[in-house]
């Protein structure tokens, strides 16, 4: 018996399902509370009101409202401003 195939192995032939990351409640749709409106690596968009952030950096809603996306300007100490998304779940 052979202790190696004679062709070599196939090495990277596993395929890792994908991850299904982006916004899923968009503007001005109604959610429930533990809804999930954006799944995200780092934080793209920021939690604001009536919304919170898991440790994977996943968005839910916390009330059952609906969502608005804003964006709003913020300033470094070194003066210069920069645009922050935010997520709210705002009463209609």
């Amino acid at each position: 018996m052979a202790h190696k195939l004679a062709w070599g192995t196939a090495k990277n032939t596993r395929d890792s399902k994908w991850q299904r990351l982006w916004v899923k409640k968009f503007w001005w749709e109604t959610v429930k509370s533990w809804n999930i409106i954006v799944r995200q690596r780092w934080t793209k968009w920021h939690p604001w009101k009536w919304v919170s952030l898991w440790r994977d950096h996943t968005i839910f809603a916390i009330r059952d409202w609906v969502v608005k996306f804003t964006i709003e300007r913020k300033m470094k100490f070194n003066w210069r401003t920069y645009k922050n998304t935010v997520v709210n779940v705002v009463d209609k």
